[in-house]
């Protein structure tokens, strides 16, 4: 199991590892642009994921309505419930603080919806642009 599963490894005398949020591939994140539609971006990003089994089990248990059958209704799940991270670059990082207000520690974002649609350079410049903030 790994430090972010739910087995507490600290509860067995070992000490408590940093909390991370990167479930499966990192939380998805996209900035707000006139080009861009959000679902179509959580779709393109984790749609692979949506898809299996183990994934939608994560996010039902998340309290998400998920099911690996239709993973363009979990994409939507995904945006709506703001687990996909979408907004402008102020609205994303106040989302990334909810985690940390949470007790995560680390967060791993994901911009694979914004590479695959748009390109690196424009993830990167998502990825900029949030973290400046």
């Amino acid at each position: 199991m790994s430090a972010t599963s739910s087995c507490p490894l600290w509860a067995k005398g070992r000490p408590r590892r940093a909390s991370r949020a990167a479930p499966g591939d990192g939380v998805h994140a996209a900035l707000k642009r006139p080009d861009r539609n959000p679902y179509r971006l959580a779709f393109t990003g984790a749609g692979a994921h949506l898809g299996t089994q183990h994934y939608t089990d994560m996010l039902r248990r998340a309290g998400l309505r998920v099911h690996p059958a239709q993973p363009n209704l979990g994409a939507r799940a995904l945006v709506n419930s703001g687990t996909f991270l979408y907004g402008t670059a102020a609205e994303v990082a106040e989302g990334l603080l909810e985690y940390g207000r949470a007790g995560v520690d680390e967060v791993v974002l994901n911009p694979a919806g914004v590479a695959a649609e748009h390109g690196y350079a424009a993830a990167a410049r998502d990825l900029a642009e949030i973290l400046a903030r």
